[in-house]
């Protein structure tokens, strides 16, 4: 009995824990290819140097400056990425829904820009980057 009771309580943590990781994945708000999208066209239009692209679909400077700042350290990855179908996570954090786009083996080097991450603010009927 004694040897029992350690086992008992064992998969009854083993079994709280995965009941709660499958909850809270299945919590979070559904990302879309929507959103992929959007990204995909954001890293497009620097890819080809379109600053009216840009600013078109980014909620504040922010995001500009920093696919400006990844074009310069790795735009092969940038590219990559444009072309990319990759699979995603999401959390709502406020009025921002936060995607992470991961692709999975795509890359032949590393890069500081995998994973990707987005966030997703709706304001005057247009959800912006």
């Amino acid at each position: 009995m004694k040897e029992l009771l350690p086992r008992v309580v064992l998969a009854g943590t083993a079994l709280l824990a995965a009941g709660y990781l499958i909850l809270g994945m299945y919590s979070q708000p559904a990302a879309s290819r929507y959103q992929v999208e959007q990204v995909r066209t954001f890293l497009n239009r620097a890819l080809v140097n379109d600053s009216a692209g840009l600013i078109a679909r980014a909620g504040s400077r922010q995001p500009i400056r920093w696919v400006r700042a990844a074009m310069a350290v790795d735009s092969a990855a940038v590219r990559e990425w444009a072309q990319s179908r990759p699979g995603m996570r999401s959390a709502r954090r406020g009025d921002t829904l936060w995607v992470t786009l991961r692709r999975s083996g795509s890359t032949k080097r590393c890069s500081p820009l995998f994973p990707l991450t987005a966030g997703f603010t709706r304001g005057s009927g247009e959800t912006r980057l």
